[in-house]
């Protein structure tokens, strides 16, 4: 893909579609925890995909409730149905009880 100036944000445009201050991004990318970037020239520049994939990330490692994941919870249904044993991740879970 050919990236395009559109296709690049600034660290003040990449803050904004965060949602969080300029110096958060830069702790971010010293941390090596946030978004993709990298420096064309002086600028710190961010690709609009980086910050789609980042935030996708975050939900990923912060979403809670709904108690377990849709494929835990089908692994445990089809072994009741079936007969069979419960994997092993739903038996640490009635242990745990």
């Amino acid at each position: 893909m050919a990236w395009t100036t559109d296709d690049l944000l600034t660290v003040e445009e990449a803050a904004d579609v965060l949602g969080v201050g300029v110096q958060r991004m830069y702790n971010l990318r010293n941390l090596g925890h946030g978004p993709v970037s990298y420096r064309r020239g002086r600028r710190l520049m961010y690709p609009r995909s980086g910050q789609v994939a980042f935030l996708a990330r975050e939900l990923r490692a912060t979403v809670k409730g709904g108690g377990e994941s849709q494929s835990s919870t089908c692994e445990r249904d089809n072994a009741v149905r079936s007969g069979q044993d419960a994997p092993a991740s739903s038996a640490r879970v009635a242990e745990s009880d």
